[in-house]
């Protein structure tokens, strides 16, 4: 599977859709023509509509991480799918459940990495302080 940098959709994305191209993120199936595509969905709502809401007083989010014991928050990791989105809803789409379970597990795999990491550290940290 090819890598896929994230964020995947950030501030200076005009267009609040992932890919762009038309093409499976993860192995590259044109969506055209595709009996249907499989979808993240996501975005940000305001709870009052009391004047015109225009895209960019919205900040879109999609993050996946997890968080430790560590009140300093060192035993943690976070990966930014999306961020600073100025869009109240965007799509991330695949060709298929397949390709969106692997790009799920390319993040959740390289937050293990992560997180190993930043565990490691921390504990060095505190072992020299001992």
């Amino acid at each position: 599977m090819k890598k896929i940098k994230l964020p995947v959709l950030g501030k200076n994305d005009k267009r609040p859709f992932f890919p762009a191209d038309g093409l499976c993120p993860v192995c590259q199936t044109k969506f055209k023509g595709l009996d249907g595509i499989a979808y993240l969905c996501a975005g940000s709502i305001l709870d009052s509509l009391k004047h015109k809401i225009d895209d960019n007083e919205f900040d879109a989010f999609f993050n996946i991480g997890y968080h430790g014991k560590d009140s300093a928050v060192r035993d943690s990791a976070n990966a930014d799918i999306v961020n600073e989105l100025k869009s109240d809803q965007f799509d991330l789409s695949f060709c298929s459940l397949g390709c969106i379970r692997s790009f799920l597990n390319q993040v959740i795999d390289d937050l293990e990495e992560e997180l190993e990491q930043n565990i490691a550290t921390m504990e060095e940290e505190d072992n020299s302080k001992a």
